[in-house]
């Protein structure tokens, strides 16, 4: 990922309009999903790490509506300007720079996963979801919700926000679903955000560490 492309963006990001449109609604269906996990896991406390956190926006949400009673959190980006704008929203967070592709984080460390939107621009995306499942524990749940070109509409859109953010690859349902099985992850289902018609296809996929 450009790490200059979203310092630039880190101070207009949380005003941007697809947060109306794209990247709240995409909020409400992670904390939507992340309620349904904590309802059906009863062992206490669970970690999760938001990989890509920019200015902490879910982290943020997490804490407001779900509380952090039964979950540690923290947060990692690329960005620095964007986790300076994070730390001065989150208290009880631990926030970090890091690369997606090289987490610096020991392994089988967190419960749960989080990567909202950026995960098409890391450059290796097998890489990538191979160190997920490396810092995951044995059962651990990735929840990486992504636009995804499923069809010539999505890749229409796509092509236009790629002038805005760089170098991009989103992959479609399916492409995902391989992506995964070669990073050794279990798909467990992909569910669509609902947004409104001129938005191109939004998907959540819910992958799990089968070790």
């Amino acid at each position: 990922m450009n790490k200059n492309i979203w310092d630039f963006w880190a101070g207009r990001y949380d005003r941007l309009w697809v947060q109306k449109y794209s990247l709240k609604p995409t909020r409400d269906l992670v904390i939507a999903e992340l309620k349904s996990i904590l309802e059906d896991d009863l062992r206490g406390e669970l970690s999760l790490l938001d990989v890509g956190c920019g200015t902490g926006q879910l982290l943020e949400d997490i804490q407001r509506r779900i509380g952090i009673s039964r979950l540690t959190l923290t947060g990692m980006d690329k960005s620095e300007k964007m986790l300076a704008i994070a730390a001065e929203k989150l208290n009880n967070v631990n926030l970090l720079a890091g690369d997606a592709l090289d987490l610096p984080f020991r392994g089988s460390q967190f419960d749960i996963l989080t990567c909202c939107h950026s995960f098409p621009y890391y450059s290796d995306q097998i890489k990538a979801l191979r160190e997920f499942k490396r810092v995951l524990k044995p059962g651990g749940v990735i929840l990486l919700i992504q636009a995804a070109e499923n069809n010539f509409y999505d890749k229409l859109i796509m092509k236009g926000v790629k002038v805005t953010t760089g170098k991009a690859s989103y992959p479609s349902n399916a492409q995902l679903g391989k992506l995964a099985q070669k990073a050794g992850l279990f798909l467990k289902e992909q569910k669509p955000l609902k947004t409104k018609f001129f938005m191109p296809s939004i998907i959540l996929s819910i992958l799990q560490n089968g070790d």
